[in-house]
């Protein structure tokens, strides 16, 4: 009775491991694409005409590429927000150089960094 309820459970294990590998994604769409930051400087666009606090700014902002591009959150963003805001711009071109071989500009960033961070 053991034996054959626990061959029912290892079987019952293994069929949720296969089902539950089938519909992970592969790894290489955990990438970060090139039209994340297309979006991420959207993101930068909708903030910055926003009328609120600069604390209110800060976590919209986090807020938003934590919903939208949380391959780019986990990947780039948590790490910038530790450093100085005024390098934050600097910092998501070199990673967006780095990891795409894209020149990524965003006057709506740039703008953001440079207004409000002083």
């Amino acid at each position: 009775m053991i034996t054959t309820l626990y061959k029912a459970l290892t079987y019952a294990c293994f069929c949720v491991f296969v089902l539950a590998s089938c519909g992970q994604e592969p790894e290489n769409n955990n990438a970060i694409k090139n039209s994340d930051f297309i979006e991420l400087c959207n993101i930068y666009q909708d903030i910055s005409k926003s009328t609120v606090d600069l604390t209110t700014k800060e976590m919209m902002l986090t807020e938003n590429v934590l919903n939208k591009l949380p391959t780019l959150f986990n990947k780039l963003f948590i790490h910038i927000n530790n450093n100085n805001a005024n390098s934050r711009y600097r910092l998501i071109q070199e990673y967006a150089k780095q990891q795409n071989q894209l020149v990524w500009e965003c006057k709506a960033a740039s703008h953001y960094y440079e207004t409000n961070f002083k």
